[in-house]
């Protein structure tokens, strides 16, 4: 896909299995056709303890080490 096909005012919603013993990672970067690389950042929704920093479940911002 390149960077003028993309549909949904930029997104994409997904559904995906995650190991959460192992931090939530903010984003990975994607190669696209044309050789460029894209950073894509992730969101999470309806997590209750969810540590942006550290991408941990047990414990939120303001807790982090």
């Amino acid at each position: 896909m390149d960077e003028g096909e993309t549909m949904g005012d930029g997104f994409f919603r997904v559904r995906v299995k995650v190991d959460i013993s192992k931090p939530l990672c903010r984003g990975r970067v994607i190669s696209l056709k044309n050789g460029k690389e894209l950073w894509v950042s992730f969101k999470y929704k309806r997590l209750l303890n969810l540590c942006y920093w550290c991408g941990c479940l047990t414990h939120v911002d303001k807790d982090c080490a």
